[in-house]
């Protein structure tokens, strides 16, 4: 057996089996000085068991796996993030149906194409707010409609624009968000190329519309009440023209292998908020001016 004497520069001597002592360095860096080499060993274990149990107390609790991971987009006032935090008509609506149901919730914002892949793939997840077509129908559990409501034509309540056909609008310049898909069915309806002022997003247009600069916009009802509240001002500032598109309808697309009894508890707690006016309330959070 070889114990250390000393910690640099040390010499070595032979030591017996018994009863020799020596100077060794515990774990926690104390010195086990006159120690037969038997008991250093023992003080040395028992040294590293304290430490292994000291590494477990201090760690923290893991945490609790949510029931339900939801995945969104930016896209106000439905969904959007402000200061680190999702917000938004279909979000406040989401955690309250959550809240009702007893669910541990988390929301992610993502890029649209990851959120709904990751709620297409895997169970306990789901995607908002989304528009149920075809080709989604069986793809998913449907729970809404969140809310609902035709694309239009707005121009100003007191503008130049006359008429309530799409005949009637050749003379117009049309503000549109650069690369909406919209453009494509305003062309579909006779409104010609060199009608389109585009723009890079829809509170551009907007202001755009408010100063002159294009005569109408295509817009959905609660999100142009939006754009107007955030400037101070009413949907009573704008009026309809004519319906590019009729109504649409936007829902929570749940994962079919989630757990039947969450999907049934949100839904039943969907229908309690819509039956006791919660839902209109989120949205006239969201519309109306302060």
């Amino acid at each position: 057996m070889v114990a250390v004497i000393s910690s640099w520069g040390a010499k070595r001597r032979r030591a017996g089996r018994n009863g020799t002592t020596g100077t060794r360095r515990g774990p926690l860096g104390f010195k086990l000085i006159g120690l037969p080499i038997g008991l250093c060993r023992c003080v040395r274990l028992a040294s590293w068991i304290m430490l292994a149990i000291g590494a477990v107390l201090v760690q923290p609790l893991a945490a609790r796996a949510a029931d339900l991971v939801a995945y969104t987009e930016e896209w106000a006032p439905y969904n959007y993030s402000e200061a680190g935090e999702v917000k938004g008509i279909s979000t406040d609506i989401f955690r309250a149906m959550c809240a009702r149901a007893n669910l541990d919730c988390e929301v992610r914002m993502t890029p649209w194409t990851r959120g709904y892949e990751a709620a297409l793939e895997s169970p306990d997840t789901l995607v908002f707010s989304t528009v149920r077509n075809a080709e989604r129908a069986d793809k998913f559990v449907w729970i809404g409609p969140i809310s609902s409501g035709p694309v239009q034509l707005y121009a100003l309540r007191d503008g130049p624009v006359k008429g309530t056909r799409f005949r009637d609008l050749q003379t117009y310049r049309i503000g549109m968000v650069r690369g909406d898909p919209i453009e494509q069915d305003l062309r579909a309806k006779g409104i010609r190329a060199e009608q389109i002022d585009e723009t890079n997003s829809n509170a551009s247009n907007l202001r755009k519309l408010l100063h002159g600069h294009v005569d109408l916009v295509p817009d959905g009802p609660i999100h142009m009440s939006w754009e107007l509240r955030e400037l101070g001002l009413t949907l009573d500032r704008v009026k309809p023209i004519v319906t590019v598109k009729g109504e649409s309808f936007n829902y929570f697309a749940v994962n079919p292998r989630t757990s039947p009894a969450s999907i049934e508890k949100l839904k039943q707690a969907f229908d309690d908020l819509a039956r006791s006016g919660e839902i209109s309330r989120i949205i006239e959070r969201y519309t109306i001016p302060h």
